[in-house]
C-alpha cells in the first residue's frame, strides 16, 4: 500500500506534467506562427530566393522590377527606382505588412522625375516621418517628385506625423493615384501647424480612381483627410472622402490649387473641431474647386461656418447633376456664429449651373443671442450665380433660410430657382430675378 502522502500529490503531478505539454505545444505552435510571418521578399524578375531583407532585395533589383512581399517586413525602407512592390497573401498573414515600427516614414521615396513606385495589395503601417528640420513628412510614405501608384487594395493605415504634414502620404511635386479601392484610413497628423491627416499634397497631383477612399483621418490644423497646396486633387469613379476630422476643412483644404470631385464620389460625414475654422466636407482657400457629374458633398459637419464647402477668395463651380444636401454649419460655446450650412463664400464666386442643387442643409443656432445665417448659401462680399434649372431649395436658418447675403450680387438666370426655404428664401438679393424665376416654376401659394 502507497504511502498516504504520494497518493495526495499524484493528481497533482499528473496534471503540471499535462500543463508543461500543453505549453510546450504552444510554444510550438507559436514558433511556427512567428516563423511563417517572417518578411520574405523576392524578385520575381531575376528567380533569386526569397530573403528576409526587403531593402537588400530592393537595393539589388533594377529598374521596373516586381518584387514580391510575405509576411511582415519591419523597418523603414528606400525605393529610389522605378520598382513594383507585391504583396503576396498568407495563410499566417493574409495581408502582407510594412512596418515602420513607429520610428520614421515607412516608405521614402526620393528618385525624382521620372521615377515610378507600385505599391500593390500591402498594409503600410505604424509609420513616424521623415524628419526635414522640426517637421516630418509622409508617416507611412513619403515620395518626392516620382510618381506612386497604390492598387490592389493596399491600405495605408495607422500613421502619424507629430508635427508635420500628411500623417499617411506626403507628396511633394510628384503623382499620387489612389485606384483598385485602395485606401488611406486612420492616419493622423498631431499637434501646431500639422495638416493633412491622410495625404498632403505639395506642389504636385493626387488622383483618386476605382472606389479609392481616404477616411477616418486627422489633422490638428488643416485638411483631416487631404490636403493640397498649389497643385490639383481630383476624385472620379464612386471615391469617398468620408469620416475625416481637423480644424478646418475637415475632408480636404484646397489652398491656391484646383480639386474636382467627379463622377459619382462623395466627400461625406467629416466635420471640423468645435472652434474650428469650418468647411467641414471642404475648405476652398483661393482655389478652384468643380463639383461635377453625380458628386456629392453631404452629411458634413461644421461647428463654425460652411458646413459642406467653405469658399475663401476662390471659386467654386458645381454643374450638372451635383448637391451639396444635408450638411450641418452649427454655433457652439466657442464658435458663436453658424453661417452657410452648405456652402459659406466668403469673397469668392459660387456658380450653380445645369441641374445642381444646394438642398436641405442646416445653420444652426445652439447659442443663446447667436444668429444662423444662410441656410443653404451665406454670402458675404462675394458674387453667387445661379442658371439653367440649378437650385437652392428646402434649407434652414434663423435668417436666410435659402441664401443669406451681404455686399455683393445674387445673379439668378434661366429656371434657376431659389425656393421653399425656412423661413425665407433670400435675405440681401435683388428680390426682381428671384422673384420672377419663383413665378415661372411654383404656384403664388408657395411665397
Amino acid at each position: 500500500m502507497l504511502p498516504m502522502n504520494t497518493r495526495k500529490h499524484r493528481p497533482i503531478t499528473v496534471v503540471a506534467a499535462l500543463t508543461i505539454t500543453a505549453t510546450f505545444l504552444v510554444s510550438l505552435i507559436s514558433a511556427a506562427t512567428a516563423e511563417e510571418a517572417l518578411c520574405q521578399a523576392a524578385n520575381l524578375s531575376d528567380g533569386q530566393p526569397p530573403s528576409p531583407s526587403l531593402q537588400a532585395v530592393i537595393d539589388a533589383a533594377e529598374t521596373s522590377d516586381t518584387v514580391q512581399v510575405e509576411g511582415i517586413c519591419v523597418g523603414n525602407f528606400t525605393i529610389d527606382k522605378s520598382l513594383t512592390l507585391l504583396g503576396k497573401a498568407t495563410d499566417a498573414v493574409p495581408q502582407p505588412t510594412l512596418d515602420g515600427s513607429n520610428v520614421s516614414t515607412v516608405l521614402h521615396l526620393p528618385g525624382g522625375e521620372g521615377v515610378t513606385v507600385i505599391v500593390s495589395n500591402l498594409l503600410v503601417t505604424h509609420g513616424a516621418g521623415f524628419t526635414v528640420g522640426r517637421f516630418q513628412y509622409g508617416g507611412g510614405i513619403h515620395n518626392i517628385a516620382g510618381t506612386l501608384i497604390l492598387d490592389g487594395s493596399t491600405t495605408v493605415s495607422h500613421n502619424a506625423v507629430m508635427p508635420g504634414f500628411g500623417g499617411g502620404i506626403s507628396n511633394e511635386g510628384g503623382r499620387v493615384v489612389l485606384q483598385d479601392s485602395a485606401e488611406v484610413t486612420h492616419n493622423r497628423a498631431i499637434n501646431g501647424r500639422s495638416s493633412g491627416g491622410g495625404i498632403y499634397s505639395a506642389s504636385g497631383a493626387l488622383d483618386l480612381q476605382d472606389s479609392s477612399s481616404v477616411t477616418r483621418n486627422k489633422a490638428h490644423r488643416a485638411g483631416g483627410g487631404i490636403y493640397s497646396v498649389e497643385g490639383s486633387a481630383a476624385l472620379s469613379d464612386s471615391s469617398v472622402v468620408r469620416g475625416n476630422r481637423a480644424s478646418g476643412g475637415g475632408g480636404l483644404y484646397n489652398v491656391f490649387g484646383e480639386l474636382t470631385v467627379r463622377d459619382s464620389s462623395k466627400v461625406r460625414r467629416n466635420t471640423t473641431f468645435v472652434r474650428g475654422n469650418g468647411g467641414a466636407g471642404i475648405f476652398n482657400f483661393s482655389g478652384t474647386l468643380r463639383v461635377t457629374g453625380t458628386a456629392v458633398v453631404r452629411e458634413n459637419t461644421a461647428f463654425s461656418n460652411g458646413g459642406g464647402i467653405y469658399n475663401f477668395r476662390g471659386e467654386v463651380l458645381l454643374r450638372q447633376s451635383a448637391s451639396v444636401t444635408e450638411n450641418v454649419s452649427s454655433s457652439s460655446p466657442r464658435t458663436p456664429f453658424a453661417q452657410g450650412g452648405g456652402v459659406h463664400n466668403g469673397e469668392g464666386t459660387l456658380s450653380v449651373r445645369d441641374s445642381a442643387a444646394i438642398s436641405s442643409n442646416l445653420a444652426l443656432s445652439v447659442e443663446d443671442g447667436v444668429i444662423a445665417r444662410g441656410g443653404g448659401v451665406s454670402s458675404i462680399r462675394g458674387t453667387v450665380r445661379l442658371n439653367d434649372q440649378a437650385a437652392i431649395t428646402m434649407n434652414e436658418a434663423d435668417e436666410g433660410g435659402g441664401v443669406f447675403n451681404s455686399e455683393g450680387p445674387v445673379i439668378v438666370r434661366g429656371l434657376a430657382t431659389i425656393a421653399l426655404n425656412i423661413p425665407d428664401d433670400c435675405v440681401g438679393c435683388d428680390s426682381e430675378p428671384v422673384a420672377s424665376t419663383l413665378r415661372s416654376r411654383f404656384p403664388a401659394s408657395v411665397y
